[in-house]
């Protein structure tokens, strides 16, 4: 499986106490942190310049003065065109520390002990962590130039659209697509624009979805029957493309923040009860729909009424927030991850074998254990208890989630801290903690590949982690041509390029699946766009891997698949 962040951020600590620096790095690199610590200043420029980190977590006191870590900070600022993110922790807790820590371009300020949660929760913040996806915006419009045009203007601005001339497609597409808006026309054959947005509007899960008409009526009282209907704004064509990416933005951020309050747990920034049964659903279907393997985990964390008797709620609280964190740093964008209630969490894992999701939430629990938190009383640790279930082995999301939580309450009768998969619904699966473990007669595949890119610099880097790999290859400019592709050997491993295959081109998916209907399809991106390519997998594609490749994904990458391919013999 594809790790949420394949390129760990670099960190540097600069800590006098080696026993907190060693505790510190440990805590960070469990949040895939790529960290190196420092007990002392000297030579602080030059490691900030050969290692350029993402951010620098300093200590204030040294003994070369009470105030040497933040004129160490000030000094390496001054250097740089771009602020480096600076994290400063510090057992002074007074208004002269605080203040110099700002002047010197400190972005958050620790007292001694440092809470884990809280720094890592700063960290995620100023490093970027917490990524935006794009926004999505569906377009109904019989014009079809126009409907494009929209789309191409709308995506210019780092939007993801979809125009479609037929309205009686929209329910399909706003299951499919899940917009954070839609674009309306008021005239249309077979079904004028209000009387689709009546229809839009009559579905209990689009109540909340903004509709905004654009059409060339003038009439003011047309418009404002139109906007009766439940709609939200009103624009005239022509429009100017940065008059419309303007309106549709401002309405679409706006609508996703209310959404996103409705659907979230507060706490934890999850997928809320409700919300990721729903998600859930709709990965059931769809994994039936394409005969790909669907895991659940239920997880549960061990004594964690304790912890609130033990240490008060807002410890507790903290606690939760530290291993929804995890979970989102440890799984794909396009992995469902929700609060199931009180400490109970809810993992839906796509395209996933029992095999392969046994191996990730046994890694995820002994990270967790290994999470140390703080309480009144000084540090501790809390452990998990994990089952899990899939499809096919159960035909029903209901038998699933059943089975799921039995062994979820095995896991607890067996002493806790540990993960079991369910059996009932299939024939044993093996027990391992590590991907070498896992047993197999079936030898791995031989992979043929075919790359579908016309980014040089792409196929230059995936020529050469091919070539390494010993694994031939053909390389095509489009999609076009790949369609009318033959080879003695058809292709069983399919690298595209993302803009191949997102946005108005996501049919491209289907197309290359039913043409090459026993390859795998990976989606390849720059490490930038990982939302927009967790999104390719959420429409079809099996994986995705991130350039620049950084080194061992492509064997990864070959090791996820072989060992899925196994788990279906």
């Amino acid at each position: 499986m594809q790790e949420a962040r394949s390129h760990p951020h670099s960190i540097i600590i600069v800590e006098d106490d080696q026993a907190l620096a060693a505790n510190l790095s440990e805590q960070l690199r469990l949040f895939n942190y790529d960290v190196h610590a420092f007990h002392d200043l000297e030579g602080l420029p030059t490691v900030v310049r050969a290692l350029n980190p993402a951010a620098i977590v300093m200590d204030v006191i040294f003994p070369n003065g009470d105030l040497a870590g933040i004129e160490a900070i000030a000094a390496v600022q001054r250097e740089r065109t771009t602020p480096l993110p600076v994290i400063f922790v510090s057992q002074r807790d007074d208004f002269a520390a605080r203040l110099a820590a700002v002047r010197s371009g400190g972005h958050a300020y620790f007292t001694k002990p440092v809470d884990a949660g809280r720094l890592i929760d700063a960290l995620d913040r100023l490093t970027g962590s917490e990524e935006n996806q794009p926004l999505r915006v569906l377009i109904v419009d019989d014009d079809t130039d126009f409907g494009q045009q929209c789309a191409q203007s709308l995506e210019a601005a780092g939007m993801i659209a979809r125009a479609i001339a037929d309205p009686r497609e929209t329910l399909e597409q706003l299951q499919a697509f899940q917009p954070d808006l839609v674009i309306l026309d008021m005239y249309m054959p077979l079904c004028n624009g209000k009387e689709l947005a009546s229809i839009i509007r009559q579905q209990d899960r689009y109540v909340a979805i903004p509709i905004v008409f654009l059409s060339a009526e003038t009439n003011r009282q047309q418009q404002q029957s139109a906007l009766s209907l439940g709609a939200d704004d009103f624009l005239a064509k022509p429009i100017s493309p940065s008059e419309l990416v303007a309106a549709i933005s401002a309405r679409a951020t706006c609508a996703r923040h209310i959404r996103r309050f409705l659907i979230r747990d507060s706490l934890t920034g999850l997928l809320n009860h409700q919300a990721v049964e729903e998600e859930l659903a709709r990965e059931f279907a769809r994994a039936e729909r394409l005969n790909q393997p669907l895991a659940i985990a239920i997880i549960d964390l061990d004594h964690f009424k304790r912890i609130n008797d033990s240490y008060g709620h807002v410890v507790g609280d903290q606690v939760l927030r530290s291993f929804a964190r995890l979970l989102q740093q440890r799984l794909r964008k396009s992995d469902l991850i929700g609060r199931h209630g009180g400490e109970e969490f809810l993992i839906a894992l796509p395209n996933t074998s029992l095999v392969e999701a046994r191996t990730l939430i046994d890694t995820v629990r002994s990270s967790f254990a290994a999470l140390r938190h703080y309480g009144p009383a000084g540090m501790f640790s809390v452990t998990l208890s994990a089952g899990i279930a899939g499809y096919p082995q159960h035909r029903s999301q209901i038998s699933m989630m059943q089975a799921a939580d039995q062994a979820l309450y095995q896991a607890k009768r067996e002493g806790r801290n540990r993960v079991v998969v369910d059996t009932t619904g299939q024939e044993s699966v093996p027990m391992v903690k590590e991907r070498s473990e896992i047993p197999s007669t079936v030898p791995a595949p031989t992979w043929r590949a075919l790359v579908i890119s016309a980014n040089g610099i792409q196929r230059r880097l995936l020529r050469q982690a091919l070539g390494a790999h010993g694994l031939m290859y053909d390389m095509i400019d489009n999609v076009e041509r790949a369609l009318t592709y033959e080879a003695p050997i058809p292709p069983n491993l399919l690298l595209v390029d993302m803009t191949q295959i997102e946005g108005q081109r996501t049919s491209h998916l289907v197309l290359l699946r039913e043409r090459f209907e026993k390859a795998r399809i990976i989606t390849v991106a720059p490490v930038a766009a990982e939302p927009r390519a967790a999104t390719t997998v959420a429409f079809g594609a099996d994986d995705y891997l991130l350039t620049p490749l950084a080194p061992g994904a492509l064997t990864a990458l070959l090791d996820r698949l072989s060992a899925s391919e196994r788990s279906h013999e």
